[in-house]
């Protein structure tokens, strides 16, 4: 009995000396985590990287120019014609674009400074390659940057507009973003999908609080028709001034 109790001893023993050896093996062919393989089958896409830098380089941009531009056409063709509601909705629009754009790039950027997470080509070297210059190297990657301002800006545009042709654009743009990012190899699936609940979470309570935004911002804003404003609540009021105009 002796030789088999001992015979015994000995493969429990290999077996539990094996399974940490295994387990370093296993590592060493596999070293990414769920997210970091998503993102590093992504990131082997080349095809789509050209694309994935336009849609990087243009949010900015895009995000400054769309309100920008609804603004300055709300408040000069009121000068030039006549003040409309629909005009009016067109620059209380842009302002709420402005307010939740910068509300949340303000709360990205306190959460990156918190969190302070590797981005994944940091985190793997050399099998997640960086493919946008810049400075993402400066900013950490908890959570998406670009992608948290593509939800605020595809959810206030449909909040504020909510027909498919404005929709299915904004939500395309939004989700093109997020892949974009981890095409690129600077952000986990996971840093777009909290950009994205923040980027929405934001757009959505700014919205709620339009009519208390559009009351303060009144003395900039374009007079109605009616003069009463088109907000969430749809309570009116009449403007402190008056951008109309006879020609």
């Amino acid at each position: 009995m002796k030789p088999l109790t001992l015979s015994l001893t000995t493969a429990l023993l290999s077996i539990l000396l094996a399974v940490p050896h295994a387990h370093v093996i296993a590592q060493s062919v596999d070293p990414f985590s769920w997210d970091g393989q998503l993102v590093y089958n992504a990131n082997r896409i080349q095809e789509t990287k050209p694309t994935s830098r336009f849609v990087s380089d243009a949010a900015t941009p895009i995000y400054i120019a769309v309100p920008s531009a609804m603004y300055l056409y709300g408040v000069t063709s009121s000068l030039i014609d006549q003040p409309t509601a629909d005009r009016r909705y067109m620059s209380e629009t842009a302002v709420q674009q402005f307010v939740t754009m910068g509300i949340t790039y303000g709360v990205v950027l306190g959460l990156k400074m918190a969190i302070d997470r590797e981005r994944p080509y940091q985190a793997y070297p050399g099998l997640i390659i960086n493919g946008e210059e810049g400075n993402d190297k400066y900013f950490s990657s908890m959570p998406s940057g670009h992608a948290a301002g593509a939800a605020a800006f595809a959810t206030t545009l449909s909040l504020r507009y909510p027909h498919w042709y404005v929709i299915v654009p904004s939500v395309g743009w939004a989700l093109w973003t997020g892949y974009a990012r981890m095409n690129l190899g600077v952000h986990f699936i996971t840093d777009v999908l909290a950009g994205y609940a923040l980027g929405a979470g934001i757009a959505y309570g700014v919205h709620l609080l339009n009519h208390h935004i559009f009351k303060l911002a009144d003395p900039i804003l374009p007079s109605s028709e009616q003069a009463m404003s088109m907000g969430i609540i749809g309570t009116p009021y009449t403007p402190i001034f008056s951008f109309s105009t006879t020609f």
